[in-house]
């Protein structure tokens, strides 16, 4: 096994993870203070850039898959898949969207319609803040963030299955550097792609930790401290081993099967007890405006006004996605062996796009919903933050008991499909050779869960008193990390193309 480790990749990532356990334990307000700092400065200087690649990745990605390369498949012209559609698409969804949008599918649409930035010009609370506020929430979680992901899994599927290159994020750009791909130019952006991943799953695992911590609460009485956010981290790790040493086709396609029946069961369940005339209305007028605004909205700045607002949402959100778009470009590029091109495409992008403009058209306009009644959600985050609004949601539902135990279910599936798709695609370009399985070495994968859970508890330990800490300096980092990958984005563009443009050359399938 020890042979098999790339080690100049290996060595600075478990670095990275040793340093910033230590500096978190140490002083995590400051070293918050002075990141947040970093960020702002960095978003404020080439936010615009963001919005400008977001936009060309998403009609780079649609044009692949609707051209003439949308015939070409995975593996070859006699490739069969390895799952059926509704493993697939099961697997694709729930390793995408973590606790994101189960947070954000009601806080960010009552947010935005209660504290409409200045720049919207629109009330407070008002019929124009509504709509608006829903096609924003459109723009930051359907198309756009979709195509990110697929944009690197289409070019890495392609890398990977037909031109026969290595298991890594790099392969993208061997028309660049060709072989110097697999040495230290494969080493340097491995090694800052996995580190981003790194610190938005430790981001989104301390948000999951917080979210049931807190569901739990509700439920039983479960204080917040130490002691029982230690032993949600503890039996989480547990759980996440056990499936990932059951392998992909075994464990993290069952999870994602049942988690995607209760995502199923908890649209239904809103949509029954909300009011459908609202939402549906709600949501066929903020989809107009969202078309019509569309590029507006994708690369708005506030140049004038110098707002942060977009500084604070969509291109924090850029930033983010991106961090996550090679690593987890690469896991659906492994998963989607024996598709076409269009096929990867439409599921993708299109269909969880898809998923995603109906998750926030029921949810998002039931909270708003419930909110013009009595204002109890956005005053619930207000006072105790973002990750209350979902279950101040639930208190003017019925069965707020039994479906605050759905929901916790929900976060832990969710959380467990994530990383374990993550600590696959770590595991893959932390080995040497990968190629023909989908399934990394299990030693690797074990040490890459024990790690990152050890990363989020002390992060979390560290800061007791100020549990925002621990969760906003794991945002930091992978946000951070998303502005050297902004620009491998670039150079991945005209990469891919020239792959593509040139792939009877590349594929070695023919």
């Amino acid at each position: 096994m020890n042979k098999a480790i790339r080690w100049n990749v290996f060595i600075p990532l478990v670095t990275v993870c040793l340093i910033f356990i230590i500096l978190g334990l140490q002083d995590s307000r400051l070293l918050v203070k002075n990141m947040d700092l970093l960020t702002i400065w960095f978003l404020k200087h080439i936010g615009w850039l963001f919005q400008i690649v977001s936009l060309l990745l998403l009609f780079a990605t649609l044009y692949i898959g609707f051209s003439q390369y949308g015939s070409i498949r995975l593996g070859g012209k006699d490739a069969q898949p390895l799952f059926s559609t509704f493993s697939w698409v099961a697997i694709t969804l729930c390793s995408g969207i973590a606790v994101g949008i189960v947070i954000w599918g009601i806080s960010e649409p009552v947010w935005h319609f209660r504290s409409p930035p200045s720049e919207w010009g629109v009330a407070s609370g008002s019929e124009r803040a509504a709509i608006a506020s829903m096609a924003q929430v459109f723009l930051h979680w359907t198309l756009t963030p979709y195509s990110l992901y697929c944009f690197y899994g289409v070019l890495l599927g392609f890398a990977i299955h037909n031109a026969k290159l290595s298991d890594r994020i790099s392969s993208i750009l061997h028309p660049i550097f060709k072989n110097k791909t697999d040495y230290w130019v494969g080493d340097i952006i491995d090694t800052i792609c996995t580190i981003a991943i790194i610190g938005g799953v430790a981001s989104n695992f301390g948000q999951s930790v917080l979210l049931l911590n807190k569901g739990l609460g509700v439920v039983s009485g479960l204080p917040t401290n130490g002691t029982s956010l230690t032993g949600i981290i503890l039996f989480f790790t547990i759980f996440v081993l056990y499936i990932n040493l059951k392998g992909i086709r075994g464990g993290l396609k069952r999870v994602s099967q049942v988690n995607a029946y209760f995502y199923i069961f908890l649209l239904i369940f809103v949509l029954l007890f909300t009011n459908r005339s609202f939402v549906t209305s709600l949501a066929t007028t903020s989809l107009g405006y969202y078309l019509k605004n569309f590029f507006t909205l994708s690369l708005h700045t506030s140049p004038i006004e110098n707002s942060n607002w977009a500084i604070d949402w969509s291109i924090y959100y850029w930033a983010v996605w991106l961090s996550y778009a090679p690593l987890l470009g690469m896991f659906f590029a492994k998963i989607s062996y024996g598709r076409t091109l269009k096929e990867f495409i439409s599921v993708n992008l299109l269909t969880m796009a898809g998923s995603g403009f109906l998750w926030f058209t029921v949810f998002g306009g039931a909270a708003i919903y419930a909110d013009i009644q009595d204002m109890s959600i956005i005053n619930s985050i207000k006072e105790f933050g973002f990750e209350s609004g979902v279950y101040a949601f639930f208190e003017t539902l019925p069965l707020t008991e039994f479906i605050n135990v759905v929901f916790i279910i929900v976060i832990f599936l969710s959380m467990a499909t994530l990383l374990d798709s993550m600590v696959n695609s770590i595991s893959y370009v932390t080995v040497k050779n990968t190629s023909g399985t989908i399934d990394a070495p299990k030693t690797i994968r074990v040490f890459w869960i024990v790690l990152i859970a050890a990363v989020t508890l002390f992060s979390i330990l560290g800061t007791l008193d100020n549990l925002n800490n621990a969760i906003n300096l794991t945002k930091r980092i992978g946000t951070l990390a998303g502005i050297p990958i902004l620009y491998l984005s670039i150079l991945s563009l005209y990469s891919g193309f020239k792959m593509l443009k040139n792939h009877k050359e590349y594929d070695k399938t023919l």
